[in-house]
């Protein structure tokens, strides 16, 4: 037991005696080679806490934490001298070593105490998975612990820790490296050209957007330029030899980079609300301000500069990339110029960029259009309309336009899941972590009471203690989770079946697809109601028609929406053999799933 806290929390001692789940809260003295994929392709990342002795020296004193999630940005963004807190944290022995285990199928609700010296940072802990506040007495011990690691033990605390036994310990193995940037201070700035940035810099930039790719449906990664050069940038060359790191055959391929100035291109991850902005509004050439970026090093050995965006915590919605009209704007005019001086000197890129855009070939643009052949019709022949129920549905928006659409059959198929070891060994993947963007049509849905779309969480997982949600000493939080039987809106072959797919909805996609949080819709008749108007826009009739009310032909139409592939653990092998697989068939102990994501019912009452 803490000092101000209660039973189920534990210093780091107590922990690695005692073991089983606990509440831990502790100094980060080491973090190890940065994040890394598994083999089933979530990530982990591992990292060791203290709560004493912070001036010895070494970590084998301390506890080592091994957090796992399939969700990269959900991990702990941990570094060195920070304080984290561990909720429900499994601690067990490893090899005859304890060792603290994040599992990917629970939820460990993590909070990080930093020593920021940003005089623009409240001081507010950064938290996780899903955001929540901690405990006025969590927050009172855990900046206590971080005055301590960082004041009265000064330099030999937790950020001069690792310097002084570095001699003793081995850096990281493998293609990853922990950079000791804590040693230096962060640089606010409010305005950088790309030529003067440097790590640990926080800064705005007004560049110009080479390429957009989306990574993952909460983040994308944007290559930009503003024609000066740095020389902690890559050149960008692209070996068609190499394959991605852990992949060196290249089986997978890997995406060439956008085409960019050497020297002169640096790629910023965007996370949202900043990543569907851009990449829904922004396109190649336009010209944009950047706010709050944060430049770093990439986490390979040798590694270039780069920079991200991260969400706003004090206001989730607020974006950071703003177009920028180069008529008006000094910085956005001075861009321009020094991009014709660029092309001036490269006039083999400016004939690349004609080439590249059509809207700069003359004779693709000056060339006439053919008139469409008028279609002959009868005296007092009509036009026919087209059907209404096979246009697509406005009232539903997907993100990620830039993607081409795939077909429910495309998707489907498994031709893509074959793969083959360097021994030439086929087999075939269970499921690939992929989104895709299709249009469908509800034919069916699941669970057939739509009181029961909604269900409750696990009281250890739900941090949310209002009293509305608190029934004696049990916590209840309501999610959706509720399946649709689609099929797809293309028209198929005479005599041929059309694929069908269970699409989940659940979560916070759920959320953001209905615009409607979750209640006990058994006690909330008010949102049952406003449930079923909403996905009246979803499936038209289709409820009707299930339970006899309405005889009338099915009204539904298709729609856009994203679609995510995930697997999860299957349902045939016992718990104790997951590490094991499944012996039927090619399982491997994993079932293909579909969810929606990125979907919006564009609700109005």
């Amino acid at each position: 037991m803490l000092p101000g806290l209660g039973d189920k929390y534990a210093d780091v001692a107590t922990a690695i005696s005692e073991q089983g789940n606990k509440h831990v809260i502790g100094v980060v003295v080491d973090v190890f080679g940065g994040i890394w994929k598994t083999k089933n392709k979530s990530s982990s990342i591992t990292f060791t806490i203290k709560d004493r002795d912070l001036n010895n020296g070494h970590t084998w004193d301390g506890l080592r934490i091994k957090y796992f999630s399939g969700n990269e940005s959900q991990l702990p963004p941990v570094e060195l001298g920070d304080v984290v807190l561990l909720k429900n944290l499994y601690i067990r022995s490893l090899n005859g070593k304890p060792m603290g285990v994040a599992a990917e199928q629970k939820t460990i609700p993590w909070a990080i105490w930093r020593d920021d010296p940003d005089p623009n940072s409240r001081g507010a802990p950064i938290t996780g998975p899903s955001p929540w506040e901690p405990y006025p007495s969590e927050s009172k011990y855990a900046r206590g612990l971080l005055a301590k690691s960082t004041g009265a033990e000064g330099a030999h605390g937790a950020k001069g820790f690792r310097d002084e036994g570095a001699e003793r310990i081995a850096a990281p193995r493998s293609h990853t490296v922990v950079h000791a940037s804590m040693e230096k201070p962060r640089i606010a700035k409010s305005f950088s050209l790309i030529r003067d940035v440097e790590e640990r810099m926080y800064t705005s930039l007004v560049v110009e957007i080479l390429g957009i790719i989306p990574n993952g449906h909460e983040r994308a990664l944007v290559y930009v330029t503003d024609y000066t050069a740095n020389e902690g940038l890559p050149s960008y060359e692209y070996d068609e030899e190499a394959g991605r790191e852990g992949d060196e055959f290249n089986y997978q391929g890997r995406p060439k980079p956008a085409k960019g100035p050497s020297k002169m291109t640096i790629q910023v991850t965007l996370w949202e609300p900043h990543s569907s902005f851009a990449q829904n509004n922004l396109k190649k050439n336009d010209i944009v301000l950047l706010s709050n970026v944060q430049i770093k090093r990439s986490r390979v050995v040798g590694g270039c500069l780069e920079a991200s965006i991260s969400g706003n915590r004090n206001d989730p919605r607020a974006v950071n990339v703003e177009k920028v009209d180069a008529t008006s704007d000094e910085h956005a005019q001075e861009l321009v110029k020094r991009r014709e001086e660029y092309l001036e000197k490269h006039p083999e890129k400016r004939k690349l960029e004609d080439t590249d855009d059509p809207a700069k070939n003359a004779k693709k643009r000056n060339r006439p259009v053919p008139k469409a052949k008028e279609t002959k019709r009868e005296e007092g022949q009509g036009v026919l309309p087209t059907s209404f129920r096979s246009q697509l549905n406005d009232k539903i928006q997907a993100s990620h336009r830039h993607r081409p659409n795939r077909t429910i059959e495309a998707i489907l198929d498994k031709d893509s899941h074959n793969n083959a070891s360097p021994d030439a060994i086929e087999y075939r993947l269970p499921f690939q972590n992929l989104s895709y963007r299709t249009n469908v049509k509800v034919v069916d849905f699941f669970p057939p009471n739509l009181a029961d779309f909604a269900v409750p969480e696990k009281a250890e997982n739900t941090l949310d203690t209002s009293p509305s949600q608190t029934h004696g000493d049990r916590i209840t939080n309501w999610e959706w989770r509720f399946c649709l039987l689609v099929e797809g809106a293309e028209p198929v072959p005479r005599g041929t079946q059309r694929e069908q797919m269970k699409l989940y909805v659940a979560g916070p996609d759920a959320v953001h697809f209905l615009q409607l949080d979750a209640a006990d819709l058994r006690k909330s008749p008010q949102r049952l109601s406003e449930l079923k108007e909403r996905l009246f826009y979803v499936w038209g009739n289709l409820e009707e028609r299930k339970s006899g009310i309405s005889p009338d032909r099915l009204s539904q139409r298709p729609f856009e929406c994203c679609i995510q592939e995930y697997g999860v653990p299957c349902s045939h092998a016992l718990p104790d053999d997951r590490e094991l697989g499944c012996s039927q068939g090619d399982c491997f102990g994993w079932e293909r799933r579909f969810g929606i994501f990125g979907t919006t019912i564009q609700w109005e009452k």
